[in-house]
């Protein structure tokens, strides 16, 4: 599958557990090197940049995101990980491997997820 069609299924599973997702991509109002998305949930904002599993970061987006991290605003870096169909594994800088959307927000967000909620 292309990192298109990855992110948009992954942001469909990030949407049930109700958080909203801003695309950043494809604006034509100087989003270059923007992260491709900010997720707001639970009075919390992250911006991700996601990536295929060999994707590399442009030298803006590194800039970018240098930027935006030095304002003390969360930004994640997200490979998706080779996984089985229907399945997801994604990476995030620093090497945390998320199973599926509800790790993903655990670890973007720091909050624990009630069981009833995973």
């Amino acid at each position: 599958m292309s990192e298109s069609k990855d992110t948009r299924r992954f942001c469909d599973e990030l949407e049930r557990f109700g958080v909203l997702v801003q695309c950043n991509v494809g604006s034509r109002y100087g989003t270059d090197g923007w992260p491709d998305r900010t997720l707001i949930w639970r009075g919390k904002a992250v911006f991700v940049e996601f990536k295929a599993t060999k994707g590399v970061l442009s030298a803006l987006q590194k800039v970018r995101i240098g930027e935006i991290r030095a304002r003390g605003v969360p930004v994640f870096v997200a490979r998706f990980l080779p996984a089985d169909p229907g399945t997801w594994r994604v990476q995030l800088d620093g090497g945390v491997i998320c199973a599926d959307a509800a790790g993903f927000l655990v670890h973007c967000f720091a909050v624990e997820l009630p069981k009833s909620e995973t």
